[in-house]
């Protein structure tokens, strides 16, 4: 399922403070996550082989939440949402935490185009 671009141009939203936690998982595979400034992870990565393509993918995720169409909301087996935000390749870079509704899971969108551009690296490794 994708998202309508047009809902979010007519919303405003406060300032986020965010960051980008790039931390191992296990030895020699690192992940990131962009968290809120109430310590929530926001979304996800998968796991790399390296600290150096971690922090590549931080600047793309940079650049491709910017752009609504790389959005994707699915329900979960729960009955929850979650989405991923794809890259050029339509093969997801990030997945969110759950939300409740479609609703929540549309303003967490929202509110992750702003702090992917504000966020801060800092290696938590």
């Amino acid at each position: 399922m994708h998202i309508t671009p047009n809902f979010y141009f007519f919303t405003t939203y406060p300032s986020i403070m965010a960051r980008y936690e790039m931390y191992s998982e296990t030895y020699g595979e690192y992940c990131f996550r962009l968290q809120n400034d109430n310590d929530q992870a926001i979304v996800k990565s998968w796991i790399y082989d390296s600290i150096e393509s971690c922090e590549k993918d931080i600047h793309r995720l940079q650049e491709l939440s910017q752009d609504l169409n790389n959005y994707e909301i699915e329900n979960t087996e729960n009955g929850k949402c979650v989405f991923f935000i794809n890259d050029e390749n339509k093969e997801a870079l990030v997945i969110s935490q759950e939300y409740v509704s479609k609703y929540e899971c549309e303003n967490a969108i929202t509110s992750t185009v702003e702090a992917a551009l504000s966020g801060e690296i800092v290696e938590c490794v």
